[in-house]
């Protein structure tokens, strides 16, 4: 762990650094995690166009713009392999979340906890319908591994609104070489806009590739919808069985003018 720390120590002084180019905290973050999510792709033209807001004739201590944005990611993979856990959540909350005022992942402790209360078995697929950084994922995965199971031939599948998010879980399931399907979309809604599955042959470091949209959309409206209504009829079926429950009391304080119709 002390080896991660470091790698993580090094990872923030090179994304602090990027700062002095004049960028803020979250544009540079968003713009380092697309970078690392485009160069597993091998996707030049979106990795040079981002690439292009930053002067690389101008060194800072020696780096130029996209020297730093290469050491930060060999940073997060090393980091990776020296600790079982999931990282880019909390660089995400540190970095990018003030610009959404205010969004928070599931802490790494629980995800774990749960993971090793509820091991998905060997074969199962994993959903994660709102799976921000994917930490959920990833915790089931270590969690299967932990217990011998072969991931395999299971599927992790995680969903977002957010492009960051599902880049970053797409980061996460190829680093960690999990077997899995990214739909950039509405889950509420079952709106697709992009797809991504990270592919692995016997010969070759898992890779990950675009889909095209139709294949996002099927995987959308099929796994993803399937596991929606698994849920409500489960929801239903709990409901019919439990009595119905009493309203609470009006608590005194609720006539007060400053409390009046907040209950």
């Amino acid at each position: 762990m002390k080896r991660a720390k470091k790698n993580m120590d090094e990872l923030r002084r090179h994304l602090e650094a990027m700062r002095s180019h004049g960028h803020g905290p979250a544009r540079v973050f968003e713009d380092w995690v697309a970078l690392c999510f485009y160069a597993l792709q091998r996707d030049d033209e979106s990795y040079l166009e981002i690439m292009g807001r930053y002067d690389n004739t101008v060194r800072i201590d020696g780096m130029r713009p996209a020297d730093r944005f290469a050491a930060a990611f060999a940073c997060l993979v090393q980091a990776m392999e020296a600790s079982n856990r999931e990282l880019l959540g909390d660089l995400f909350m540190e970095y990018a979340s003030d610009k959404y005022t205010g969004q928070f992942f599931t802490p790494w402790s629980v995800s774990s906890m749960m993971a090793e209360l509820v091991t998905p078995a060997e074969g199962e697929r994993c959903l994660d319908c709102a799976c921000g950084a994917g930490g959920q994922l990833v915790a089931a995965g270590l969690a299967m591994r932990h217990a011998g199971h072969d991931v395999r031939k299971s599927l992790f599948m995680g969903v977002d609104i957010s492009f960051t998010c599902c880049a970053m879980t797409a980061i996460n399931l190829t680093l960690r070489d999990l077997p899995g399907v990214v739909v950039h979309g509405d889950s509420l809604r079952l709106l697709t806009w992009a797809g991504w599955k990270i592919v692995r042959t016997p010969l070759m470091p898992p890779r990950l590739v675009r889909m095209t949209t139709e294949e996002a959309t099927e995987w959308m409206e099929g796994p993803v919808r399937m596991g929606l209504e698994q849920e409500r009829a489960k929801e239903e079926e709990r409901g019919s069985d439990e009595p119905e429950r009493a309203m609470p009391p009006k608590p005194a304080y609720a006539d007060m003018p400053m409390f009046r119709g907040m209950t």
